[in-house]
Order: C-alpha cells, then sequence, then structure tokens
C-alpha cells in the first residue's frame, strides 16, 4: 500500500537527511500491562492507520510511504526504576537514537516495568513527517481503546485502513479569494519574523546536533496553585506558563531585549462536515501534520509584573487566533510549495548545515501545550495512567524547546535541551520562582 507524503511533510522528510526530528511521549501507569496484549493493540492500531507501520519511499517531486508487512516492535527493558517522576535510565537510549525513515517503520514503543512496585512505563517515539505533537497524543488514545478491546474480548469497531492525512482538507473550504488572502497573510508574517532586531537567546547554551530531555513537574498543590493564579490573573495556564519561561530567559541572561515564542497550533478544529476524511464525534482527529504556527515577541517592558506580563501574552496570543495567523503560516507555504523537488531540497540543506539553518531562524524558543489529557482516554484496561509527558523534538540552534501537557492534578514541562551549556536545575529555578511565589519582578 502506498500513501502519499503530504505538504509540511515533504519539508520534514527532506530535512531527515540533515537531521532526526522524532516527537516523544510517555505516560507513567498505576499498574502492569500485559505485554502480548499490548503487542496486538499496537498490530490493531497499525491496522487503522497504516502509515504507522511505513517507511518513506523517495521520489524526484512526490515522496510516498510504503506499508511494511509488520507492525512497528515493541522494546521491553527490564531493570530498576524508582522514582517514577524521572525517566528510566534504561529508556534514554530510546530516546536518543533518531529513527530512520528511509528504512522505516516510522513509530516505537518502548515499555518498563518496575522492579519495586507495580507501576509500569510506556513510551513512544515517531518520526515528526507522520504525525504532530497532537498525533502523538492521539496515538496514545488509540492505542489504549484497542488495548481495552482486546482485554475485554470486545469489538472497538474502528475504521481501518485511514489515510486522511492532508492539510488540504482544511484549506479546499475556503474560497480562492480568501485562500489568496492567507498568502498574502503569509508573505507578511514570515517579513515581520525576519524584520527587526533579533531575539535574545540562552547565553552560553551551545548550538549542538545532541538534545537530552528533562522535566519538570508540578503536583498536588502546587499544580493547583498555578491553575488559581491563572484563574485570579484572568488568563489562562498556557499563559502562564509562556510568561514564565519569558521571565526565566530573563534571569538566565541577566536582562531582556526580546524573546519570541514559536507557538504550533493544532488546526484539526478547522476542519468542517463535508471535507473529505473521517469524522469521530463531529471531529476530524487523523494522525498525521495538521499543525500550524504563529510567534509572539515578548520585551523587557512587558515584565513590570507578573500579572501585567501574563496579560500581555494573552493579549498577543488572543490577537494571534483571532486573525488566524496559524492558518496563514509555514503550513499554507508548504501546502503550495508541496512539489519542490526534494532531494534537491534535501541536498541543499546538507549544504547549508543544520546549524547554519537554526541560526537563521529568527526565534528565541518554540512553546507547545498537547493540553490537559483526562485520564480515562488513556486508560489500557483496568490500569489508569497517573501522568502523561510529551516532546517535541530537539531544534540545534534554540536554546530549549518546551512541551506542556496536564492530567489529573498535575502539570508537566518538558524541556528538549543541548547537552551541553544548559543548566537544567537553574532554569527549572526561575520557572517555579515565577509559578509558585508571590515575589513582583524587580524594576530595573
Amino acid at each position: 500500500m502506498r500513501l502519499p507524503v503530504e505538504n509540511l511533510e515533504t519539508k520534514l522528510v527532506a530535512y531527515h537527511t540533515v537531521a532526526g526530528a522524532d516527537v516523544h511521549g510517555w505516560c507513567v501507569f498505576d499498574g502492569r500491562l500485559e505485554v502480548d496484549l499490548l503487542r496486538k493493540a499496537i498490530a490493531a492500531l497499525c491496522e487503522e492507520f497504516p502509515v504507522l507501520r511505513s517507511r518513506v519511499v523517495p521520489s524526484w517531486f512526490r515522496p510516498s510511504y510504503e506499508t511494511l508487512p509488520d507492525p512497528p516492535p515493541l522494546d521491553v527493558l527490564p531493570g530498576p526504576w524508582e522514582d517514577i517522576y524521572g525517566i528510566p535510565e534504561q529508556v534514554r537510549p530510546f530516546f536518543e537514537y533518531k529513527l530512520d525513515v528511509f528504512r522505516g517503520p516510522l513509530v516505537r514503543f518502548c515499555y518498563v516495568e518496575s522492579n519495586q512496585s507495580a507501576y509500569s512505563f510506556l513510551a513512544l517515539k515517531h518520526n515528526h513527517c507522520v504525525a504532530d505533537g497532537r498525533g502523538m497524543v492521539r496515538i496514545f488514545e488509540l492505542l489504549a481503546l484497542h488495548y481495552s478491546a482486546l482485554a475485554t474480548q470486545t469489538n472497538s469497531a474502528r475504521v481501518t485502513r485511514r489515510t486522511d492525512r492532508s492539510l488540504r482538507s482544511i484549506y479546499e473550504q475556503f474560497s480562492f479569494w480568501q485562500n489568496r488572502r492567507l498568502g498574502l497573510a503569509s508573505i507578511r508574517n514570515w517579513a515581520s519574523l525576519f524584520m527587526g532586531a533579533r531575539p535574545d537567546r540562552l547565553e552560553g547554551c551551545l548550538d549542538e546536533s545532541e538534545g537530552a530531555l528533562s522535566t519538570i513537574y508540578f503536583l498536588g498543590e502546587e499544580a493547583a496553585k498555578i491553575r488559581r493564579a491563572a484563574h485570579r490573573f484572568g488568563v489562562s495556564v498556557n499563559d502562564l506558563l509562556i510568561a514564565s519561561l519569558a521571565w526565566a530567559y530573563r534571569c538566565w541572561n541577566n536582562g531582556l531585549e526580546k524573546v519570541r515564542f514559536l507557538i504550533p497550533q493544532d488546526l484539526r478544529s478547522y476542519a468542517r462536515e463535508g471535507i473529505h476524511g473521517h469524522l469521530e464525534d463531529g471531529r476530524w482527529l487523523p494522525i498525521a501534520n495538521i499543525v500550524g504556527s504563529f510567534f509572539i515577541d515578548i520585551a523587557e517592558e512587558d515584565m513590570r509584573s507578573k500579572r501585567h506580563l501574563a496579560h500581555c501574552v494573552r493579549a498577543r496570543i488572543e490577537h494571534a487566533l483571532a486573525t488566524h495567523q496559524a492558518l496563514a503560516g509555514s503550513n499554507y507555504l508548504a501546502y503550495n510549495l508541496s512539489y519542490v523537488p526534494i532531494p534537491l531540497l534535501a541536498g541543499l540543506l546538507a549544504r547549508i548545515g543544520k546549524d547554519a539553518i537554526a541560526r537563521l531562524v529568527p526565534i528565541s524558543t518554540c512553546f507547545s501545550n498537547v493540553g490537559r489529557i483526562p485520564p480515562e482516554a488513556i486508560a489500557f484496561g483496568e490500569v489508569r495512567p497517573l501522568f502523561f509527558s510529551g516532546s517535541l523534538p530537539f531544534m540545534p540552534g534554540l536554546g530549549v524547546v518546551f512541551t506542556a501537557a496536564g492530567m489529573r492534578d498535575f502539570i508537566s514541562l518538558t524541556m528538549a535541551h543541548s547537552k551541553h551549556g544548559f543548566d537544567k536545575e537553574r532554569f527549572s529555578g526561575y520557572v517555579r520562582e515565577f509559578l509558585l511565589t508571590r515575589v513582583a519582578f524587580p524594576r530595573r
């Protein structure tokens, strides 16, 4: 079975020849999973979305996914694991190696059981050419659904061989002239991105191809305190998290001119009845790159107080959403430039070099929030999740890439960062100080 590589994914395939771009997610459970059932659930999930057990077949103009005969492997790793809030050491090599999109498969799973307790750890990695961050959560949700159906010997009643993946499904709903206006807006957005002074980066954080993962957890009363603060300020938890990161950049650099956040936005909500694709409960939920992006700038003068900074973040995000900046962002250009010869683009990127490409993009960091996930959405039969964390790919040239998630009474903030020059304890301290204390910003 062959599936076309769509839109933005063609660029990700080309970029993969320069640097891997793998997305990660992991979930900690209050019990142990049955490995045989888990393998069967993975196979059933791949029957629903064949792209998950595919490899990329290069071609001059239009690469494609070729479905492989076997489902993705499940690595079952023994060994000690005592800190359920930490990533098991035996899993770190699983996170660090890069998937080969041309050999496949594009997804891989890893499972660890604690020797000391009943807790278990399930990790996922997939290449960004197959799905975005929301797609990562969707893979977990569907894997749990198939596992639960197998555990109770019931029919999951899932549609099989789903191939609805294209951004074209979103842009087709707009008229010719609306699409032209989106194209002009895209040009203006890109122009404004490169105009003016370059934003600050984290000082001393080296540009390198090797990244590491670290997670800040806010548990119980800490998470409740953050939610109460967001309610008191009249903003969302998402706004407050971004504000805390801007303030941490300022503390790290001993001052700040401007920090620029690149923020991905899930575009699935733009789907309408009548598009080609499978709708569930009125929602379009493909495993794919259905994501746009916009950016916001935070300057020194925005940091007079925590409340003022949070309101500045809220206002700029609301403006970006109201003006559909994500729809007019890089994905629209990718949609219209999807016929660029891929080997030519790959060769150009390889000649320029990944570090030089990263330095050309004038952003400080990337922040994504996969949202608050209901525990029942990732319940594997009678086994319930305690918390969920995810991470976007580390991007050489950026200090840190942040991914937030929530479940039950906790909030996780995962940092994909350089292995050298980044003191995760120091940065985490600045973030926690902003979110969990009442100390106002010092006036400068």
